[in-house]
């Protein structure tokens, strides 16, 4: 019955503790005059679904219907009107309106929070959130299917037009989702993803329904970014590279966007923040794209590294060195009888070396046997290589054997196989008539006890090498990022060497292996810096040992015999005639270095780097690949991570000249990407923001789809077009971010502009009908106000007489058309043009009409300023699954 339907829609709701978003998403589909209509006149009732397993029985949408006949009655008044609603379970679902302006929804509430846990309680939500929901229950409580058949959605096929691609997949949704609900306020897509994958070619076009337009709002979304890239080929410039992306990327989303612009893998770039030619930060991934912009004193630089595969294969080749086999109980001699060899091998097993599983003791025996400097050298993982160690290793095992041959040909071995030998006590001299074998690295073997001791030793020896060295493999896999900074000599004061002092020129960062060398990393400093560093009078230096790998021990006594003074040998000059380098090789030689690890502060004072003292003033002072300083590994020296290498260039020199502005010159940009639409830099329109809806956009990788031809998720990319669109349609403004991949939220609070009446949309919409022509005008907007730790909604809407009005809850007040268009506005609602008044006698034919049919496009439905909206037509129209035409 319509007796009291004769209100003018000014009635407020009361707020039950932040349900400020409730009231207003009900404000606007209260205004919505089709759908108020279709409830407020019963005709619901007549499509209510109520064994709909998806939908609540018809509770939900009964409970709608009452609230909106007492927000729409004129008998509101102090003593208040009450109703019972069928589909209540039991329940009590009146309503009451406490005067004539003000409505509780209290009921509503309760059967909201009864099939939506996420709305019990009084916690605040999106209006949006609730609009959503509210409007797919209420379609799946009206909803004409009983039983919903399994169809796949379709692709559009090739020979196929858009027109009848659509009309297929909108027969086809239909089938399943056939309501009021549905047909008002459902348009279609056209949704075009194409795989990236160089020679797939895999185009997937579907056309996809949609209950609103969730739209992204241009220049506040998106983040443009000015950086300066450094590429790994000494012989390019510095680029400037200015990129926009949305504000919602992790770095690690940037640089593989910078990467696809520069041909380089996203794994091989780094951004860093350089902040007086230091390096203020360096980003992780998982950093938000956000902290590179906004900083005005600090400069993004991003760095081309040495690819990671490279790296890997340059340690794989440094550190392909042969294993040594375990030392066993005893190894046997040709030499020797068997009876001999077993008898040796009791005797090895009968003794108790669990004494020596100390690291101190079995370093203590090894020391005993050898040269302590020689040693403690191998044992210092910084100033020794593995390959060092291994051939160590190998040598001592020689000389072991060399030592049981002796005592079995010389029938030593029986004498203490009689007695009772002491393991491990190693007799003086003069109380053994038979030497061992003379050796200039290994001595102090008298007796079998001692050998055995030794070779127990030596196993211990060999198998902290081997964890040694694969602690280091496990630890640094990709190899390790370092910070050079280049730093003036000659304003360096005597023991006061910090940090970035006198830091002249913007520093480098690279990926070295974990194996390299201090002398390999002079070579590859050369390399990257031969465009800036000029040679002027080398007098024909050379460098010896060019190939700057470690060097071998073929001999060892004069391998030791020439390290046993390391302190002496690294003063002396080294220079050599050898193959000749390049002039920034044989600079970089001649050139001091100090470093800082990754435990060490940025003010503490740098240490040296190599055999080269800082500030020595000996210009023809040189270092050679055979130094042991020189031959040190720089990854046991700075840590795993962002360790500085600081090179202490001279700005005097005679022999070599760095120019700084070879070196910080920066060429334009020659990667152009195509820049997002700036049409709305001040202030964004609604058009714009449609206009960036309809973009081209790659998926991030949280939304990767998944390309059935190259059988992967893969960052596809997507087109969506406007096919249709219905007759009362909502836009969402996206003012409230979250980034899957730096789970950061923000608000945005941009005024966007949007027009009351005229909204014109047939620039976006595909299949265009002169008849129905895309224009919308508002009659209700969701605002929300405040920022996301907390906030408050209202609603603006139209009432019957054409006045805006602002419900703020239970208050009502009527405003100006321009106090309507704000930066709060956060849902909009549009109905189209050309909508035909309702009449008595359709609605009660229509009323009466259970058997009516859905068209396959809703006809166009006319309201203006005084009428309530039409559903004669909507209703009553054939369903139009005959004919290819699709009219819109």
């Amino acid at each position: 019955s319509r007796n009291n339907y004769d209100s003018t829609g000014r009635v407020g709701l009361s707020n039950l503790g932040n349900t400020c978003f409730m009231n207003s998403t009900l404000q606007c589909l209260a205004h919505t005059d089709i759908l108020r209509e279709y409830f407020t006149s019963g005709i619901y009732k007549e499509h209510l679904n109520i064994d709909n397993p998806l939908g609540t029985g018809g509770e939900l949408a009964t409970a709608f219907a009452e609230l909106l006949t007492s927000m729409w009655s004129t008998k509101g008044n102090n003593s208040g009107t009450s109703s019972s609603l069928p589909y209540s379970n039991g329940c009590s679902t009146s309503y009451t309106a406490y005067n004539s302006n003000v409505v509780n929804p209290r009921n509503f509430k309760y059967s909201l929070g009864r099939h939506a846990e996420q709305f019990i309680g009084y916690d605040q939500h999106d209006s949006q959130e609730l609009a959503t929901y509210l409007l797919d229950a209420l379609h799946e409580d009206t909803n004409r299917v009983t039983k919903k058949p399994y169809i796949e959605k379709p692709e559009q096929k090739v020979d196929e037009s858009d027109n009848e691609a659509a009309a297929k997949a909108w027969d086809i949704h239909l089938q399943r989702e056939d309501s009021f609900v549905t047909r008002t306020f459902v348009g279609q897509v056209k949704s075009k993803v194409t795989c990236p994958i160089a020679g797939c070619g895999r185009v997937s076009t579907t056309y996809d329904p949609f209950m609103y337009l969730s739209v992204p709002i241009p220049g506040t979304s998106d983040v443009t970014i000015d950086a300066t890239f450094v590429p790994l080929d000494p012989k390019k410039i510095n680029e400037k590279i200015s990129l926009t992306v949305p504000k919602s990327f992790s770095v690690s989303d940037y640089l593989e966007r910078i990467g696809e612009l520069v041909g380089a893998a996203s794994e091989d770039l780094i951004a860093a923040d350089i902040f007086k030619n230091d390096v203020y930060e360096i980003y992780t991934l998982s950093d938000p794209v956000t902290k590179l912009f906004g900083n005005q004193n600090v400069d993004v630089f991003l760095y081309q590294l040495e690819p990671l595969v490279s790296i890997q294969q340059q340690q794989k080749k440094m550190e392909d060195v042969p294993e040594l086999g375990a030392c066993h109980p005893f190894m046997s001699c040709s030499s020797s009888s068997e009876k001999d060899t077993q008898n040796l091998v009791k005797s090895c097993l009968s003794n108790d070396f669990s004494f020596y599983d100390d690291e101190y003791q079995w370093t203590s025996i090894l020391c005993s046997h050898t040269s302590d400097v020689i040693f403690n050298r191998l044992h210092n993982t910084k100033r020794s290589t593995h390959q060092e160690r291994i051939d160590f290793l190998a040598k001592l095992q020689t000389y072991i054997i060399r030592e049981k041959e002796r005592m079995l040909n010389s029938g030593q071995h029986t004498e203490e196989l009689a007695g009772d030998s002491h393991i491990g006590t190693v007799l003086p001299s003069a109380a053994h008539p038979k030497p061992s074998v003379s050796s200039s690295i290994f001595h102090g073997v008298y007796n079998m006890s001692s050998l055995l001791t030794l070779q127990y030793c030596a196993e211990k020896f060999r198998q902290w090498c081997m964890a040694i060295q694969a602690e280091k493999q496990k630890s640094a896999e990709g190899g390790i990022i370092i910070q050079v900074l280049m730093q003036d000599e000659s304003l360096l004061r005597p023991y006061y060497s910090r940090g970035a002092d006198f830091c002249f020129t913007i520093p480098l960062i690279m990926r070295i292996p974990r194996s390299m060398t201090v002398f390999e990393l002079r070579l590859a400093l050369g390399k990257r810096l031969s465009r800036a560093l000029e040679a002027n009078d080398l007098n024909g230096w050379t460098l010896q040992g060019v190939s700057a790998l470690p060097v071998g021990m073929d001999d060892c006594n004069d391998f030791y015999n020439k390290h046993e003074d390391v302190n002496e040998s690294a003063k002396k000059p080294k220079i050599s005639p050898s193959s000749k380098l390049t002039n920034a090789d044989l600079v970089l030689a001649g050139i001091p270095m100090t470093y800082q690890n990754t435990n060490q502060s940025t003010y503490t004072r740098a240490h040296r780097l190599g055999c080269l003292e800082a500030g020595s003033g000996n210009i023809l002072e040189q270092a050679t690949s055979d130094d042991p300083d020189e031959l040190a590994i720089v990854s046991d020296f700075l840590g795993r991570d962002s360790g500085r290498v600081f090179l202490l260039l001279s700005r005097k020199s005679t022999r070599y000249n760095f120019n700084v502005e070879t070196w910080e010159h920066v060429a334009p940009s020659t990667h152009q990407e195509e820049m997002p639409d700036a049409s709305g830099r001040s202030h964004p329109n609604l058009l714009s923001c449609i206009k960036k809806y309809c973009q081209k956009e790659q998926l991030e990788k949280s939304e990767m789809w998944f390309c059935n031809r190259c059988q992967a998720h893969v960052r596809a990319w997507k087109h969506i077009h406007l096919f249709r669109t219905p007759p009362i349609l909502i836009i969402q403004l996206k003012r409230f971010h979250y980034s899957s991949s730096t789970h950061h939220r923000y608000k945005i609070d941009a005024w966007v502009e949007f027009p009351l009446e005229g909204l014109d949309l047939t620039e976006f919409v595909l299949n265009r009908n002169e008849e129905e022509e895309a224009i919308y005008d508002c009659y209700a907007v969701s605002n929300h106000y405040g920022g996301l730790g907390g906030g408050h909604y209202t609603a603006f809407a139209l009432d019957k007489d054409g006045h805006w009005c602002h419900f703020d809850d239970s208050v009502v007040t009527e405003v100006d058309d321009a106090a309507v268009v704000s930066k709060a506005a956060y849902v909009l609602y549009y109905r189209r043009r050309e909508q035909k008044k309702i009449t008595n006698a359709s609605e009660e034919r229509l009323t009466h009409d259970s058997e009516f049919k859905y068209s396959l496009s809703p006809v166009s439905i006319t309201t203006d300023a005084s009428s309530s909206g039409s559903l004669d037509e909507i209703l009553d129209a054939p369903y139009q699954n005959e004919s290819n035409d699709f009219a819109v």
